[in-house]
């Protein structure tokens, strides 16, 4: 079933907080917790699990921060690769009967567009272009959605919605 397919049947649930968990877990202060995609791969699964054992219809990946001017073009690939792996694993291992998704959760550039920072919006621009999962083709993955999540400046919305009419037309 598609997002679009699932939303037109009725209430969809989504996971809740993945720092929160990650932090329980273990994940220090100012580490990366993108990277625990590799590096602990089987808690982000379990968390994910857990979600969609709990009735969650979506679990969003642990990519909120992962970005191009965050990480390396290979680090970032690899992350968002091992991100979507996690959370089909743990769609697999659920007991859930129900419809099961997943959506590269898209977080902020981190950096402030100017006046209030140094980043310009077409520098801000042409990096969700390039590095946004969804539609740059070198990392066009296999999630069901995506969601951009939590973006507090409306020129980073503009800039991601501009992105994806691009790629979809």
């Amino acid at each position: 079933m598609s997002f679009k397919e699932l939303l037109n049947n009725g209430t969809v649930y989504f996971d809740g907080g993945m720092g929160t968990l990650l932090q329980k877990r273990g994940l220090l202060p100012g580490e990366c917790p993108e990277r625990w995609n590799i590096t602990h791969k089987n808690d982000v699964i379990a968390i994910h699990k857990a979600y969609y054992d709990a009735g969650s219809n979506v679990v969003t990946t642990n990519t909120f921060g992962a970005n191009i001017l965050k990480f390396s073009q290979n680090d970032l690939s690899q992350i968002i690769k091992a991100a979507i792996e996690n959370a089909d694993t743990a769609r697999k291992q659920s007991e859930n009967k129900g419809e099961k998704l997943i959506a590269l959760d898209i977080g902020p550039t981190g950096r402030l567009l100017k006046p209030l920072g140094d980043l310009d919006f077409e520098n801000a621009f042409c990096n969700h272009v390039d590095w946004n999962p969804l539609w740059a083709k070198p990392y066009v993955v296999d999630a069901d959605a995506g969601l951009v999540a939590r973006i507090g400046q409306s020129d980073m919305v503009k800039g991601n919605t501009i992105s994806a009419i691009g790629f979809y037309g």
